[in-house]
């Protein structure tokens, strides 16, 4: 009686079975991982953002990670349903030690940086009690998004089980919508930031242009500052005509005059400049419109050519 041929059970035959699910198991795992990472800093992004809406950086490297995300998130949804739907159909994939030795490896990573993410949640939480002061501050832009972080990572550590918690289709739903949620925040946080301080960038660049165009003004008339805007008109370039619309000038006397206009937001404090408040009497020929509240603000300036003069 002839035998039946023995079915190789070799490495390579697995890889001949199972090839592109292979592939597509290996990329589902890999984008996923990347979009976690993603969606993770775009976590910490919209709690820095919301914390301080003034930082344009931020708003830009939000920009940036949300865009990211856009981009991979998607790539991981399609693969890790591909792949999870072919592992349920066939099982038997699932005992295979290639298999089980990449999603141990998958599981650690994720095990680690839910551990790191808590310890920062912890720590930061114990910082804000010993400074009291930053208590807010602290705990929005660290505790917070290190415990949403936790909580997702702890969501990839469930991803790829034997025997799924969830089903695959849940999860895969459950990860893009807050994946979704958390790039449309992070996008309208940043557009709106990135929109006031860039209209608040123009109004300063048209005080710097007011201001030098009144110096030269004034070193044509005597040190005497002009009446009104339209004296300077002919001293600004075709830029500065353009951005000066929305600044207020005043003339008090022969040397000092008030510059005021509207801002969306307050400047950042920055204790390497000190500008004498607006309500005092004093003016100076150095001005830094940089350093401004929100709302109306006004500026009070010397010509620089009399700036050695005493009031």
């Amino acid at each position: 009686m002839a035998t039946k041929p023995t079915k190789s059970s070799t490495p390579q035959s697995f890889l001949n079975k199972v090839s592109v699910y292979g592939l597509e198991f290996a990329i589902a795992m890999v984008t996923m991982a990347i979009a976690l990472v993603v969606v993770t800093i775009a976590i910490f992004a919209l709690f820095n953002l919301i914390a301080d809406p003034r930082c344009s950086e931020m708003g830009y490297a939000a920009l940036w990670v949300s865009a990211s995300a856009i981009v991979w998130v998607p790539v991981a949804y399609i693969f890790y349903m591909r792949s999870r739907g072919h592992e349920q159909s066939r099982p038997e994939i699932t005992n295979h030690p290639a298999q089980r030795a990449f999603v141990m490896i998958y599981q650690v990573c994720a095990i680690i940086a839910v551990i790191a993410f808590a310890i920062a949640a912890v720590y930061s939480g114990l910082l804000a009690a010993v400074q009291p002061q930053n208590t807010g501050d602290t705990l929005l832009r660290v505790t917070a998004p290190s415990v949403v972080a936790a909580l997702v990572f702890f969501g990839a550590f469930t991803a790829f089980f034997k025997h799924p918690i969830v089903s695959r289709k849940l999860y895969a739903g459950v990860f893009a919508g807050v994946s979704a949620v958390v790039v449309i925040a992070v996008i309208v946080f940043s557009i709106v930031a990135l929109r006031s301080s860039s209209g608040d960038g123009e109004k300063v660049a048209a005080l710097d242009a007011v201001q030098s165009a009144v110096n030269q003004y004034a070193n044509d008339h005597d040190d005497n500052a002009p009446t009104s805007l339209a004296d300077i008109d002919s001293y600004l370039s075709d830029a500065g005509k353009k951005v000066v619309k929305d600044i207020s000038y005043e003339r008090v006397d022969g040397n000092r005059y008030q510059l005021c206009t509207d801002f969306s937001r307050a400047s950042k404090k920055n204790d390497n400049y000190r500008v004498a408040p607006t309500s005092t009497q004093y003016y100076t020929s150095y001005p830094n419109f940089d350093q401004h509240g929100d709302g109306r603000q006004c500026f009070k300036v010397r010509v620089s050519s009399s700036s050695f003069m005493l009031d």
